[in-house]
């Protein structure tokens, strides 16, 4: 099958590299329009890529895409969408051009499905919400299906591949909980780096230089992380042991995993549980109105967007 790529930046990017082993197993070819400099790059330093580099090909305007389209009578079975949203919304009528019988898949903030069906885009489009960690393969993306989208049962595999592909996903019952989601998901990876410059910056304070201060502040977040990574695998495999055939879809072993930890590294009347007793309830406040700000914002951005 043939794959069309509408603008390839480094969401993209990342994504496109992830799905490499797919080409490789039954992607005809790979269209791509515009894809950036430094996507392109990261692409062809990929291992995997070069034994498919021949079914990939690149295109840096619509004038061209559409005369390769016309030339080679090119229908795609999947179209993604990868423009930012305001360059979707310049551009649409430009990406009407194609199939519109294709599969669409977007992975635009801010524009709902009502969105392309105001402007007469009567299309089957998926969207999807994946984060930064789609660039190592560890994205925690959001899925979102219509209940009365039409697919047929490879198209339905072909999303769960390429939504899989990227890291683990979770299927959203409703758009509106995937607008939700995604200050959480989406912005997540920013909210990581923040607290470990709060980390960093509490240690040049105690007398620490910066390189040093960085160092611990990452290393510290990085093992923590690690660890809970290691914890969450050996209870999916213990569970898998128990149940063979559960499957390795589900979280495995128990979802407060996290604040087991949390609990396990907490000694009674210790430093940590002193530090938390102030940190906690002021996180835990903070942390729910930056949430409610970001759907707040992300609801000004929709209406700003369907005027």
């Amino acid at each position: 099958m043939n794959i069309l790529l509408l603008g390839c930046g480094n969401m993209g990017g990342a994504m496109l590299r992830t799905w490499l082993p797919l080409v490789a197993e039954n992607w005809r070819e790979v269209w791509i329009l515009r894809i950036s400099e430094q996507s392109r790059a990261k692409l062809e330093a990929t291992e995997e890529y070069a034994s498919v580099a021949e079914r990939f090909h690149f295109v840096s305007s619509f004038a061209e895409l559409r005369l390769w389209a016309e030339q080679r009578q090119l229908h795609f079975s999947l179209i993604v969408l990868g423009m930012k949203p305001q360059v979707i919304q310049e551009e649409m009528h430009n990406c009407l051009a194609f199939d519109r019988n294709s599969l669409w898949l977007t992975m635009a903030a801010g524009l709902p499905l009502s969105w392309y069906r105001e402007r007469k885009a009567d299309l089957r489009i998926v969207r999807i919400m994946p984060n930064l960690g789609a660039q190592v393969g560890g994205s925690a993306s959001l899925l979102y299906l219509e209940p009365d989208l039409e697919l047929s049962q490879g198209e339905e595999e072909l999303v769960v591949q390429l939504a899989h592909s990227i890291g683990p996903f979770v299927r959203c019952d409703s758009e509106a909980r995937l607008d939700n989601a995604t200050p959480v998901t989406g912005s997540g990876p920013a909210y990581f780096y923040l607290l470990t410059e709060l980390l960093q910056l509490e240690l040049e304070k105690q007398g620490f230089d910066a390189e040093a201060a960085c160092r611990l502040a990452e290393a510290t977040f990085l093992g923590a992380a690690t660890c809970l990574a290691d914890a969450r695998r050996q209870a999916r495999e213990n569970r898998s042991a128990i149940a063979p055939g559960a499957g390795t879809d589900s979280v495995g072993g128990p979802c407060d995993l996290a604040a087991q930890m949390r609990r396990a590294v907490t000694s009674k009347a210790g430093v940590t549980e002193a530090a938390l007793s102030v940190l906690t309830p002021k996180l835990q406040s903070s942390f729910a109105l930056a949430v409610k700000r970001g759907i707040e914002r992300n609801r000004e951005l929709q209406n700003l967007q369907n005027n």
